[in-house]
């Protein structure tokens, strides 16, 4: 891949025949900025309180899962993980 695009060649998939390769993001936020409004003030402020807790929660997860701690329902499962027999 990094020598079809040193060689000015584009990789397949890439979005580069794609004349609106950044998806439907740009449609939705007029949405969500209408759904915004629609909300009460109260109930936005919290929700803006929340994002920053949520955040942080994901991010705890994602790490804790990337320790491979054994955690039942967070770490991975090494069950067929290397198919080849090397360890």
């Amino acid at each position: 891949m990094a020598a079809s695009v040193l060689q000015g060649r584009t990789p397949a998939g890439s979005g580069a025949g794609n004349p609106r390769p950044v998806g439907r993001g740009p449609a939705a936020l007029p949405a969500f900025d209408r759904v915004g409004r629609l909300l009460p003030a109260a109930v936005r402020g919290r929700l803006q309180a929340a994002v920053p807790w949520m955040v942080a929660g994901v991010g705890t997860l994602l790490v804790f899962r990337g320790l491979g701690l054994g955690m039942p329902y967070l770490s991975p499962s090494t069950a067929g993980a290397c198919p080849h027999g090397v360890s």
